[in-house]
């Protein structure tokens, strides 16, 4: 008897359209203003998948931003979703 193994991975990723201002900042653009991003969120740090490397936000960045006090629930239990994965993270 043959047997056959699969193995099924679940991956999330989030992708955010991201312009950098006259002063060097970064944002989101929203439709009424910007959204801005954790201070020094887009150093150095940069990742690579199948091939492909890209400037990423840092992982104490990334922590920051899913620390900060929000006021729509949905939002708030994924940022504490979130914060508890990347909490094993170094």
């Amino acid at each position: 008897m043959e047997r056959l193994w699969s193995l099924a991975v679940a991956i999330s990723l989030e992708v955010a359209f991201l312009v950098r201002a006259e002063d060097g900042r970064v944002y989101t653009p929203m439709v009424e203003g910007r959204a801005g991003s954790p201070h020094a969120a887009f150093e150095d740090d940069v990742a690579q998948l199948l091939g492909v490397r890209a400037r990423v936000m840092s992982l104490g960045a990334l922590k920051a931003d899913k620390a900060e006090i929000r006021y729509d629930s949905s939002v708030t239990a994924k940022d504490h979703a979130d914060l508890s994965t990347l909490a094993g993270l170094q």
